[in-house]
Parts: C-alpha cells; structure tokens; sequence
C-alpha cells in the first residue's frame, strides 16, 4: 500500500484514477493539487482527495505523484514536478499525447522516475463532479519509452495501479463514434509482438465518449 498519493488534476481522470486505488486499498492518504479551488473544495467533498496542498508540498509528502491534467498544461507542469522528486518517488501522467512531454524530460536526471501512460479511457465529461468508480477497470493503458523507465516505477504502475499495460513501436489506433460518424486516429507506441487487436481493441472500449465505438487496429512495421 502506499501511504499518499498527490494527484495534479481532480477531475475526470485524476478524480476517477483516486477512486480505483481507494476502492482497491492500495492508498491511505491522496492528495490533490488543481488551478482552482472550488475543484478542491468539490474533490474534498466527493471524497475524491482527502487534502489539498500547493504542489511542492504535495509532491514532497508523496510516493506516487499523478499527472492527469490538458495535454497543454502538461510540460511546465511535470518540469516542475520532476525537479522536486527523488530516488524513493514515481511520476507518472495520464496524458494522450506524449512526444513533447518525453522530449522535455529526455535530458532531467530523474527521468527514469517518470512512466509515461495513456490510459484508454475517457468520458466528454470533466471535472470532479465527473469522476466515477471503476472507470479503468478491464481496460488498455499503454506505457510509452518503457526503457527510459526504472523497472521498479514501471512495476508500480503495472502490478498495483490498476491497468493491463502494453508497450512497444508504431500502431493506429482508430475509434469511430456510432452517433457522429467521426474517426479519431490515435498513433501509439506498441510492438508488433504485443499486439493482438481483438484482445486491445476490446478493453478499450468502454461506456462514454467516443469509445462505445467501432475500433479499428492496424499495426505498422517497426
């Protein structure tokens, strides 16, 4: 179990990511940092948190520091992050897109502290109020730069935080909304020998946004 977790953004993910590792038993203390404080104060009142702290005191107090905040927001935020953090501490973030991020990190001497993830998950809805229990249960996440990882913050991620992960080299990832029409091509990490598309294709599809979806796999030569 890990005595306290800080998560940097409490909504839909952030908030859902809290509720699976409470329900789990695998946390006894989480702690949120968000922009704004009514997000807190609704995250204190779901029970999503159990305190709000500035970010470099949370990180301090904390084994595992999530990061589950806009794409954009990410870079400066996870610099901060990783120049706070030590050898006893994992970064992790929950991101959809990561060449940016792990460019920025490639040359900060606490880089293997961080395991880059993309949970497949997600719901048109956010903020706290949109979290929800069990969310990543049976679904895909994938680890990106596993090897630039150490295999001990990988392990955390992979035997107690929640998800099934995959890794590995260039694959597509298509998700067609039944009611729009509209494909969303997501370009993953994944190697050849992992993929199997009925077993990724299948966890990945859940119950909002546009995952309830007709999904489409093709894998690309390395």
């Amino acid at each position: 179990m890990l005595d306290s977790v800080t998560i940097i953004g409490v909504g839909l993910i952030g908030g859902s990511f809290s509720l699976a590792l409470k329900d789990r038993g695998l946390v006894r203390n989480v702690i949120g940092v968000s922009r704004t404080d009514g997000s807190l104060e609704k995250a204190l009142e779901l029970g999503l948190i159990d305190e709000a702290l500035p970010l470099a005191e949370a990180v301090k107090r904390s084994e595992l520091i999530y990061v589950a905040i806009p794409v954009d927001a990410t870079v400066p935020v996870m610099r901060q992050v990783i120049d706070l953090v030590t050898d006893r501490q994992i970064v992790a973030d929950a991101g959809s897109t990561k060449k940016a991020l792990c460019e920025s990190l490639s040359g900060h001497p606490m880089r293997r502290r961080f395991v880059a993830t993309h949970p497949m998950w997600g719901t048109e809805y956010s903020g706290p109020e949109a979290a929800v229990h069990n969310a990543f249960t049976g679904r895909t996440c994938v680890i990106c730069e596993k090897e630039k990882s150490d295999p001990d913050a990988v392990k955390v991620m992979e035997d107690r935080c929640l998800i099934r992960m995959i890794h590995g080299h260039c694959t597509v990832l298509a998700l067609q909304n039944k009611k729009t029409g509209i494909v969303i091509l997501h370009r993953l990490d994944i190697r050849r020998e992992d993929v199997q598309p009925k077993k990724i294709c299948r966890p990945a599809a859940g119950n909002g946004g546009c995952m309830p979806a007709t999904m489409l796999c093709q894998v690309f030569g390395a």
